[in-house]
């Protein structure tokens, strides 16, 4: 296998695993948030609940987390576009999009999990654990 070779199955890689990552982000907060409300519905009365505002953390956190992934989507094709054109004119050019996608996939991943430390503390506190 050739060097270029190599290097383009290595970005082809990359691609896979980022879309992976996005729909999984993506799976695991819109998943969790409907966990949530059937936790409420099913186990715990609103009315009695303590510790609301974690909840509502959560529920933030994983909207955060999905808006987050939706705005790397647009800022990934941005990049790709930029990219695109600054090689038909031969610019060698940072390209901030990509900087943004990348900002926005650690962000992502990190409301998720941020969410679901909020979450496991409200299921704590409302379930006598």
């Amino acid at each position: 296998m050739s060097n270029s070779e190599y290097r383009r199955l290595l970005q082809e890689l990359e691609n896979k695993a980022q879309d992976q990552y996005d729909k999984t982000v993506i799976l695991l907060s819109n998943g969790a948030l409907g966990i949530s409300f059937t936790f409420l519905k099913e186990i715990v009365n609103l009315d009695s609940a303590v510790m609301i505002h974690f909840l509502i953390g959560a529920w933030i956190c994983w909207a955060l987390s999905t808006t987050s992934v939706l705005y790397s989507f647009y800022s990934s094709k941005k990049a790709m576009t930029k990219a695109i054109e600054d090689f038909d004119n031969d610019i060698d050019d940072n390209n901030n999009s990509d900087k943004w996608t990348t900002i926005l996939n650690f962000w992502s991943g990190s409301f998720f999990v941020i969410g679901l430390i909020f979450m496991i503390v409200f299921v704590k506190n409302n379930i006598g654990g």
